[in-house]
Protein backbone atom coordinates (compact mmCIF):
# COMPACT_ATOMS: atom_id res chain seq x y z
CA UNK A 1 0.00 0.00 0.00
CA UNK A 2 1.85 3.26 -1.13
CA UNK A 3 2.23 5.84 1.56
CA UNK A 4 0.84 8.64 -0.42
CA UNK A 5 3.93 11.03 0.53
CA UNK A 6 3.34 15.14 0.77
CA UNK A 7 6.23 15.76 -1.44
CA UNK A 8 9.63 13.40 -2.55
CA UNK A 9 12.48 15.59 -3.56
CA UNK A 10 14.02 14.38 -6.52
CA UNK A 11 18.17 14.89 -6.40
CA UNK A 12 19.77 16.27 -8.97
CA UNK A 13 22.54 14.85 -11.22
CA UNK A 14 25.87 16.14 -11.41
CA UNK A 15 26.81 17.24 -14.49
CA UNK A 16 29.60 14.88 -15.33
CA UNK A 17 27.18 12.21 -14.78
CA UNK A 18 24.08 13.53 -16.38
CA UNK A 19 26.91 13.37 -19.43
CA UNK A 20 27.45 9.98 -19.46
CA UNK A 21 23.73 8.72 -19.89
CA UNK A 22 22.91 7.65 -23.18
CA UNK A 23 19.70 8.47 -24.63
CA UNK A 24 18.44 5.20 -23.85
CA UNK A 25 18.74 4.62 -20.18
CA UNK A 26 16.30 6.22 -17.58
CA UNK A 27 18.08 7.35 -14.12
CA UNK A 28 15.60 8.46 -11.31
CA UNK A 29 16.71 10.04 -7.98
CA UNK A 30 14.78 9.97 -4.33
CA UNK A 31 16.47 11.60 -1.54
CA UNK A 32 13.74 11.67 0.93
CA UNK A 33 9.97 11.92 1.81
CA UNK A 34 7.84 13.99 4.21
CA UNK A 35 5.29 13.51 6.46
CA UNK A 36 4.35 10.36 5.65
CA UNK A 37 0.99 8.30 6.90
CA UNK A 38 1.04 4.96 9.48
CA UNK A 39 -0.48 2.50 7.07
CA UNK A 40 -0.28 -0.60 10.31
CA UNK A 41 -3.13 -1.71 10.90
CA UNK A 42 -2.12 -2.56 14.59
CA UNK A 43 0.73 -0.37 14.78
CA UNK A 44 3.42 -1.20 17.25
CA UNK A 45 5.08 2.28 16.50
CA UNK A 46 2.65 5.47 15.37
CA UNK A 47 5.44 5.69 12.90
CA UNK A 48 6.14 3.56 9.20
CA UNK A 49 8.75 1.62 8.20
CA UNK A 50 9.21 2.64 4.88
CA UNK A 51 11.36 1.93 1.79
CA UNK A 52 11.42 3.00 -1.71
CA UNK A 53 10.32 1.01 -4.84
CA UNK A 54 11.01 2.26 -8.69
CA UNK A 55 10.25 -0.20 -10.97
CA UNK A 56 9.07 0.13 -15.16
CA UNK A 57 5.80 -0.90 -15.73
CA UNK A 58 6.47 -2.44 -19.11
CA UNK A 59 9.18 -4.26 -17.84
CA UNK A 60 8.43 -5.70 -14.04
CA UNK A 61 12.02 -7.49 -14.09
CA UNK A 62 13.09 -4.07 -13.83
CA UNK A 63 13.18 -2.82 -10.27
CA UNK A 64 15.12 -0.99 -7.82
CA UNK A 65 14.47 -0.68 -3.78
CA UNK A 66 15.64 1.59 -0.82
CA UNK A 67 16.82 0.30 2.36
CA UNK A 68 13.82 0.69 5.42
CA UNK A 69 14.23 3.33 7.48
CA UNK A 70 12.54 2.24 10.42
CA UNK A 71 9.98 4.39 12.43
CA UNK A 72 10.26 7.36 10.61
CA UNK A 73 7.53 9.68 8.83
CA UNK A 74 9.89 11.72 7.59
CA UNK A 75 12.91 9.50 5.80
CA UNK A 76 16.18 10.27 4.02
CA UNK A 77 17.62 7.17 1.99
CA UNK A 78 20.31 9.68 0.91
CA UNK A 79 21.52 9.47 -2.62
CA UNK A 80 19.11 6.81 -3.98
CA UNK A 81 19.95 6.61 -7.98
CA UNK A 82 17.85 3.72 -10.30
CA UNK A 83 19.48 3.65 -13.70
CA UNK A 84 16.68 1.35 -16.01
CA UNK A 85 17.23 0.26 -19.46
CA UNK A 86 13.95 -0.30 -20.85
CA UNK A 87 13.03 -2.61 -24.03
CA UNK A 88 11.14 -0.05 -25.66
CA UNK A 89 11.61 3.61 -26.10
CA UNK A 90 11.88 6.12 -23.19
CA UNK A 91 8.95 7.60 -24.35
CA UNK A 92 7.20 4.78 -24.23
CA UNK A 93 8.35 3.90 -20.69
CA UNK A 94 6.82 4.86 -17.51
CA UNK A 95 8.58 4.78 -14.06
CA UNK A 96 6.63 3.74 -11.17
CA UNK A 97 7.93 5.25 -7.80
CA UNK A 98 6.01 4.09 -4.58
CA UNK A 99 6.84 4.82 -1.09
CA UNK A 100 5.79 1.80 0.85
CA UNK A 101 5.45 0.36 4.71
CA UNK A 102 7.46 -2.98 5.44
CA UNK A 103 5.10 -3.89 7.73
CA UNK A 104 2.50 -4.20 5.03
CA UNK A 105 4.20 -5.60 2.34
Amino acid sequence: QDLRPSRIRPCPLSARRAATMSRETITVCVWEARDLIDMDAFPKDTRPDSFVHLSLTNDPASECRSDTIDNDKNPDWGELCCSFYPRTLPRQTHVRVAVLDEDIV
